[in-house]
C-alpha cells in the first residue's frame, strides 16, 4: 500500500520565536521535514532596517488511507 504524504506550511508574521517553538512542536510529533524560512521583505529598498521578518515553517505528513 503506497502512502501519500501533503505537504504543509504556516506563516508567523514577525515572531521567529514562535515560529521555532511550532516547529520543535512538530518535530516531536514526529512530523517529516520540518524547516523554518525567512521570508526577506523585498520592498525594503531604503537603508532604514525593519527587523520584523516573516517565518514560514513548512512541514510533511503522511496521510491516512
Amino acid at each position: 500500500m503506497k502512502q501519500k504524504e501533503k505537504t504543509f506550511k504556516k506563516v508567523f508574521k514577525g515572531d521567529e520565536a514562535n515560529a521555532r517553538k511550532f516547529a520543535d512542536k512538530l518535530q516531536k510529533e514526529g512530523k517529516l521535514d520540518v524547516s523554518i524560512w525567512e521570508i526577506p521583505d523585498y520592498r525594503e529598498v531604503l537603508p532604514v532596517h525593519n527587523d520584523k521578518h516573516d517565518f514560514a515553517v513548512i512541514w510533511t505528513e503522511i496521510l491516512a488511507q
